[in-house]
């Protein structure tokens, strides 16, 4: 017996208890009384320490619950837009590389392919310089080039929460009252959001590494194509006679 049901035990005895001779009423009521009161007292007190405890607990429960989504919500919001920032950056990159790669076309096309027939020195590392240009463009163009996922969801996927409803490729397929149903299920069901967000994360994630692994080919081609078209120049235009 804990001291609050102690209380409680002691207020429902001296209640009930009563002093049946007159002496007694006359000696023992007024201190009963006052016991009582202070007995009802302390247990009020500690009923309130209680409900005090009980809303802070509850209070710091939904502050703890509101802080969680707050902090998913930021979570997922800043990696989105991390991932569509490396995206943009590496299309940024990749156009740079198809600029310049036109540019040199340009120049060597103009100026060192007609002047072959007088001077055959220029042949191997103009083409050498040629053809580390076309392997840059295609690493590049295969960075920025879109690939069409199709993809399909059944009513039974949506049901067992395992539908990708996020992602175009997936929903086209399928009718608009379909889609706007499973959305709804997809909304009413918070672990069904985040699991449904961290795929598209996930994906978005495969996707960017496919895109900077060509976009470093494409550097490192260009980078050792443009050094070694360099070296052959120098050694064709220095050391061997015209």
């Amino acid at each position: 017996m804990n001291k609050t049901e102690w209380l409680e035990f002691e207020i429902n005895f001296i209640s009930n208890h009563s002093y049946h001779t007159a002496s007694a009423q006359q000696l023992f009521n007024q201190n009963k009384t006052l016991f009582l009161k202070e007995l009802e007292y302390q247990l009020k007190r500690r009923n309130s320490k209680k409900e005090v405890i009980s809303q802070t607990s509850d209070n710091s429960a939904e502050f703890d619950l509101k802080s969680l989504s707050r902090g998913t919500e930021t979570l997922f919001k800043t990696a989105y837009d991390n991932h569509l920032n490396l995206n943009t950056l590496a299309d940024s990159k990749a156009n740079i590389m198809l600029g310049v790669n036109s540019i040199i076309f340009s120049v060597a096309g103009s100026n060192l392919i007609p002047k072959w027939n007088g001077d055959m020195r220029l042949v191997v590392p103009t083409v050498a310089l040629l053809a580390s240009c076309l392997l840059s463009v295609f690493f590049a163009i295969l960075t920025i080039r879109p690939k069409l996922i199709k993809g399909s969801i059944s009513m039974d996927e949506v049901k067992g929460r395992s539908a990708d409803l996020l992602f175009f490729g997936n929903y086209t397929s399928m009718k608009l009252s379909d889609y706007q149903w499973a959305m709804r299920q997809l909304i009413q069901d918070p672990e069904y959001i985040y699991n449904s967000m961290s795929k598209s994360i996930f994906f978005l994630g495969q996707v960017l590494n496919k895109k900077y692994r060509y976009l470093t080919y494409c550097y490192t081609v260009f980078l050792y194509g443009l050094a070694i078209s360099l070296i052959l120049f120098g050694v064709c235009l220095l050391f061997i006679p015209k």
